[in-house]
């Protein structure tokens, strides 16, 4: 079996990596580090390779997970980093994890990902996917947006704010749950919208199926706009732009042990007596 272990370059995590590796050379697999931030990564690795492991934060997995999608294989998150949302297993528990993978003993759960693009009639003009979350927002601080949205071809409703933030269940603890959105098990199949700093009381966060399309644009002008997805790709728009948003065919093959999310919401978010 190929192994990827992509890495934060921390020096926890390359320790981390270090032994991993040693164990999987011992079980006669063969290994590959790609480390997060090279200049340029080769997706010849990933597609010659079983899984990927995963070592460090959130970040970390997020930006794994976009190879993990783009080539079809599964991926596993061991935490060497802070929060860990995502990671599957913590850093002191990780070699034992490890194990336990290669012997076979887990499963394969799938998570949602959004598919996103930037049409303008109808010409696509930008196009990619994200795992956590797409993020409309304005690229210039002085201008409040004023954000229509369609779910399918009915009219959703319009938010005056600083931007809109299209989660899955999988980003709902991350910039969505800091904006005041819902958290939502992993294993709940939905998009979730919440508005950045709506200029209205009664703006909520709201649910929708994914069997839905979103259609969002900017009634004035989509010139002071930009989109987001998973913090790391971004694409300015221009005027007569509009977003459109719904689930991507292809989910996440996350490796899973049976981990208790909700476990892993009290131990985070400090919810204990």
């Amino acid at each position: 079996m190929n192994i990827v272990f992509f890495i934060s370059p921390t020096e926890k995590a390359k320790r981390l990596a270090e032994s991993l590796q040693n164990i999987s050379e011992n079980r006669n697999h063969s290994v590959s580090i790609v480390e997060l931030g090279s200049d340029k990564i080769d997706n010849s690795v990933f597609k010659n390779s079983q899984v990927i492991i995963s070592i460090g934060g959130d970040g970390t997995f997020l930006k794994a997970s976009h190879f993990a999608i783009e080539n079809d294989i599964p991926i596993l998150g061991l935490n060497a980093g802070t929060l860990g949302f995502l990671t599957e297993a913590g850093f002191a528990e990780s070699e034992q994890v490890f194990c336990k993978y290669l012997d076979g003993e887990y499963e394969i759960k799938p998570r949602v990902a959004l598919e996103c693009s930037v049409k303008n009639d109808d010409k696509i003009c930008f196009s990619n996917f994200a795992l956590n979350e797409a993020v409309v927002y304005r690229s210039e601080f002085t201008r409040l947006l004023t954000l229509s949205f369609f779910i399918n071809e009915d009219y959703g409703g319009t938010y005056r704010a600083d931007g809109l933030i299209i989660s899955t269940p999988s980003g709902s603890t991350a910039y969505s749950l800091s904006a005041g959105g819902p958290i939502v098990s992993p294993d709940v199949e939905c998009m979730i919208l919440t508005a950045i700093s709506p200029h209205t009381l009664s703006a909520r966060p709201l649910i929708i199926p994914t069997d839905k399309v979103l259609r969002i644009y900017d009634k004035k002008d989509s010139d002071y706009m930009a989109i987001s997805l998973d913090g790391h790709l971004t694409y300015k728009l221009s005027a007569g732009d509009e977003v459109f948003i719904k689930k991507m065919q292809k989910n996440l093959k996350t490796i899973s042990f049976n981990k208790d999310f909700y476990a892993t919401i009290r131990e985070k978010l400090g919810w204990t007596e």
